[in-house]
């Protein structure tokens, strides 16, 4: 199975950002400064790939198709469905 670069999605959907390495942090330059008061040279946005219907049509695919190669199908397993239901936030994209 082909392995789907959700790193390289979310970086060509401005997801993914990234400072210097720790080892060179200047605090006068950009980094994110985390809750406990600790700094990160970097931040993960996964609510950026809902913005982009077709990289999360993609990513959404890989998933379905891991799932596949890892669990099977069988009647009691078939990943099928009829219906999608989503939330307003957010599950609208997910659902298409």
């Amino acid at each position: 199975m082909k392995t789907y670069d959700f790193a390289a999605a979310l970086h060509r959907t401005g997801g993914l950002w990234q400072a210097e390495p720790l080892s060179k942090f200047d605090p006068s330059k950009p980094h994110a400064e985390l809750t406990s008061g600790r700094h990160s040279d970097g931040f993960v946005n996964l609510s950026m790939l809902l913005t982009d219907p077709a990289e999360l049509s993609r990513a959404c695919g890989h998933l379905v198709r891991k799932a596949i190669a890892d669990f099977g199908t069988s009647p009691a397993n078939p990943l099928t469905a009829d219906w999608v239901i989503g939330s307003a936030t957010g599950g609208i994209t997910i659902c298409h």
